[in-house]
């Protein structure tokens, strides 16, 4: 019975109200673990991927990627948006914030 009460409570600390979905949802992963994994996983994209810098569509998608950003309802950390090189037309995610976009949908 202890072990169960002590789950419950545990498990309680872990709940937070979605904004997006309207409804309460269990975080097991913490912020500062997903901004981790974040970092973990850019660097193997960036070693399949060419990652634009610097250019005038990085930065126009940095300021799309900035307003949506704000409303957001995770501002728990920051969000990085990445421009892949690459005619695809394809966008995808990963914990901890970044952003990735490929060029061809940008372009689109």
């Amino acid at each position: 019975m202890f072990t169960i009460l002590s789950l419950l409570l545990f498990l309680s600390g872990c709940a937070t109200y979605n904004t997006a979905t309207e409804h309460n949802e269990v975080i097991l992963i913490s912020t500062s673990s997903e901004v981790a994994m974040a970092k973990s996983i850019h660097g193997q994209i960036s070693l399949r991927n060419k990652i634009l810098n610097n250019t005038d569509e990085t930065r126009r998608l940095e300021r799309i990627g900035e307003r949506v950003a704000r409303v957001s309802d995770r501002q728990d950390f920051q969000y990085h948006f990445y421009l892949i090189d690459s005619g695809e037309i394809n966008a995808f995610t990963v914990p901890g914030g970044n952003i990735y976009f490929y060029a061809g949908l940008l372009r689109r």
